[in-house]
């Protein structure tokens, strides 16, 4: 995880109070985090839609045009 964090990005743990309180007395166990992360791109994007917040509804209805038609004089 550590990988993910640019280290020119100064105000990370700043902005993420909470987050700083646990890394400061985190061990570092030697677990692959990330051991049942698939590895190929097709797989990770299969596996990341998951985590997606589900999709809303349009506010259009799928009745009408984004581009109705003027009214006919």
């Amino acid at each position: 995880m550590r990988a993910a964090v640019r280290r020119r990005d100064s105000r990370f743990l700043t902005a993420t109070p909470d987050l700083a309180a646990t890394l400061a007395v985190a061990e570092d166990d030697g677990r692959d985090l990330l051991e049942h992360v698939p590895d190929q791109w097709k797989e990770i994007r299969t596996w990341a839609k998951r985590f997606l917040p589900p999709v809303k509804p349009s506010p259009a209805s799928p009745n009408s045009s984004a581009n109705p038609s003027p009214p006919a004089s």
